[in-house]
């Protein structure tokens, strides 16, 4: 179709974007974007809406934007809703920083070892780190045989093929369930791209 493929290492994947779109006189859409935090902000009014008695809400987390956006927009809902991050054990840079207070970042080679491809970012974003640090209640982190579980169980149970990123959210409430406060739990389930028929 035309497409130009070009193939970076992941820890050279940074500086290629961004040769490539100075090259190309291109945007860089950057998933801590101011515009796109607000964006899934959307995904948190939803869940206020939907389902007001909610307690706890579980959301992946990458480079961060997406916990951002909804954490700043269930809260200004709903400030008693927690809001808790979650992360692969092998690409667990956010919780990191989430302890420490800093943003930490982990080498790609390490964050690269997960199952959960896209969560492999070894760092949140500055912007989305700072909605973070203000907004998110916790986060917590799963192991891949709990990723690997969770994906089968949203498979048999729900008919949902997760992709292991978006299934870390329901191997969180598994492991995790006896520490969530009362009321329902929301486990946002992102990420669609399994392979096979």
């Amino acid at each position: 179709h035309g497409a130009e493929v070009v193939i970076a290492p992941p820890a050279l994947r940074e500086v290629t974007c961004l040769a490539l779109a100075d090259r190309l006189a291109a945007a860089v859409v950057r998933s801590d974007d101011f515009d796109v935090i607000a964006g899934h902000g959307s995904a948190g009014i939803e869940i206020v809406r939907d389902l007001p008695g909610a307690g706890t809400i579980l959301v992946p987390v990458c480079n961060g934007g997406l916990l951002a956006g909804i954490a700043v927009a269930a809260k200004a809902a709903d400030p008693a809703i927690r809001v808790i991050g979650v992360e692969p054990e092998l690409a667990a840079d956010g919780a990191a920083s989430f302890r420490s207070g800093r943003r930490t970042a982990w080498p790609v080679q390490q964050t690269y070892r997960t199952r959960a491809d896209g969560l492999r970012a070894p760092v949140l974003g500055a912007l989305a780190w700072e909605h973070i640090r203000r907004y998110a209640d916790d986060m917590v982190t799963v192991s891949e045989d709990a990723i690997v579980a969770a994906a089968g169980l949203l498979e048999r149970e729900l008919g949902e093929r997760a992709e292991p990123s978006g299934a870390v959210t329901t191997a969180a409430y598994l492991a995790h369930r006896d520490a969530l406060p009362a009321g329902p739990v929301v486990a946002v389930l992102s990420g669609g791209n399994v392979g096979g028929p």
